[in-house]
């Protein structure tokens, strides 16, 4: 599992707010972590997260990753953008966007808390 990938997916996320229209990221995020939780060490996780955002000038969102997610789970145009990214890639199943968000809120918990 390549925690760079991840770690991109998640800042991504974060820095692009409600102003996302990358649900792929989304389910991609949720998949790979769910697929390979058991394997995913935390502090590498952590350690590329904080280089991603720290090359990308993020740190100040990724510090904000709460109030972000609350503004995301809370927009109605981001979930209407996940209802048609369900409805177009039947490979997503009727996973729930606030799932998506709980397995986002899980892992920058344990990061940043």
């Amino acid at each position: 599992m390549n925690m760079k990938t991840l770690a991109e997916k998640i800042e991504t996320i974060i820095k692009r707010n409600i102003a996302t229209t990358r649900m792929r990221d989304f389910y991609d995020v949720y998949i790979l972590y769910k697929l390979y939780e058991e394997k995913i060490n935390i502090e590498t996780l952590k350690e590329a997260i904080k280089n991603t955002s720290r090359k990308r000038n993020s740190q100040k969102d990724m510090d904000d990753y709460d109030e972000i997610l609350e503004d995301i789970i809370t927009d109605e145009y981001l979930r209407q953008n996940w209802e048609n990214y369900l409805r177009d890639n039947p490979y997503v199943g009727d996973l729930l966007f606030d799932e998506t968000i709980n397995v986002l809120s899980e892992i920058l918990n344990s990061i940043y808390k």
